[in-house]
């Protein structure tokens, strides 16, 4: 019979929010923005003067879980080395982050001069 986990044998959660923030939910969280901005892109030829700041947040929320992922993947990559058998897996996340961030960036580019900042 296993074990019960008590209190004291528990792992201890992250406390910081750097430690919380994972690849796998910038990766969530790239691909539900991206998906929203997909569909307010849609909208946007119609209400563009109501839409125009809202998809350029979805844009930014997108680009940044993007550039978060390939931030992990790189001090993941600098403070583990890790073998041969990992390799794929980090260009996995790579090829995912460029994925993500290289459409919202351009998208962004392309709306910024709308925005009046």
């Amino acid at each position: 019979m296993r074990k019960r986990l008590t209190h004291s044998r528990r792992p201890l959660r992250p406390r910081r929010l750097r430690d919380r923030w994972t690849i796998q939910r910038a990766t969530g969280a790239g691909i539900v923005c991206g998906l929203a901005a997909l569909l307010v892109s849609i909208a946007y030829g119609s209400w563009a003067d109501a839409l125009l700041y809202p998809y350029a947040a979805l844009l930014a929320a997108t680009l940044f879980c993007g550039l978060s992922i390939l931030w992990i993947t790189l001090m993941d990559m600098r403070a583990r080395e890790r073998g041969i058998q990992v390799r794929p897996i980090r260009m996995f996340d790579v090829v995912a982050a460029l994925a993500i961030a290289a459409p919202s960036a351009y998208a962004l580019w392309r709306v910024w001069p709308s925005l009046n900042l």
